[in-house]
């Protein structure tokens, strides 16, 4: 085992928890500019999604949630720069402020790296955002490599994501393990590589897999044998 890829979002971190703090802070920001209840709000954003979704099709802008609150503004004729910039920041400031990672997470990543193994992150999403996660989940120092939709241009489970993975970590892919929680995504585009899959927080009959990081690090330890 040369190399071992993670993705982020509910492989390293739970997303929900984060998600739900920071749409609460959204629907807080939204009330200061235009009136509405909770359920109004939530559809106004599942409206914004998928107007955003609509133009962007398969591409990481496609969660973009500066463009999810452009469509917002929009939508209720409150539009303008600056209310965008409030409303974004502060979605992602609740979100990061309650990022942690999973028990036992930053320590397999450290055995990993003092074994030799190159880590990789490899993840949907923009890459501005995705590199805050990383300085606030305290791993920054962790991964040789870090790649995301937006750099590829095409969203996992395209073979793009994963060639350009190995290309930076200098692997071959019988030579690398995929770890995450999507079997669609990251389980199925990683074996269409020739990388080795394990699934993570999940039980699977088709693949490998490991319910937290004390387990996945008896199977990595077990491949390395």
């Amino acid at each position: 085992m040369r190399a071992v890829i993670f993705d982020i979002d509910d492989t390293l971190y739970p997303y929900d928890v984060c998600d739900k703090k920071g749409m609460n802070e959204l629907y807080a920001a939204f009330l200061e500019y235009k009136e509405m209840s909770r359920s109004e709000f939530d559809l106004l954003v599942s409206q914004a999604k998928k107007a955003v979704k609509l133009r962007t099709g398969n591409t990481a802008a496609s969660h973009n949630r500066m463009l999810y609150v452009q469509a917002m503004c929009e939508l209720r004729g409150i539009f303008s720069p600056e209310k965008c910039i409030r409303l974004y920041n502060s979605y992602w400031d609740a979100f990061l402020d309650n990022m942690r990672l999973y028990d036992g997470a930053i320590e397999l990543l450290e055995k990993l790296k003092t074994m030799g193994v190159a880590i990789g992150f490899c993840t949907d999403l923009t890459v501005h955002i995705q590199m805050r996660k990383l300085v606030k989940l305290g791993i920054s120092h962790i991964p040789n490599a870090v790649v995301t939709s937006e750099e590829c241009g095409f969203e996992k489970p395209d073979k793009s994501m994963f060639i350009t993975m190995l290309e930076k970590l200098h692997a071959s892919p019988s030579e690398a393990i995929m770890v995450g929680d999507s079997i669609e995504k990251d389980m199925e585009g990683a074996a269409n590589c020739g990388i080795y899959p394990v699934l993570f927080g999940k039980k699977s009959d088709k693949y490998e897999y490991a319910e937290n990081f004390e387990a996945l690090y008896k199977i990595l330890e077990g491949i390395c044998r």
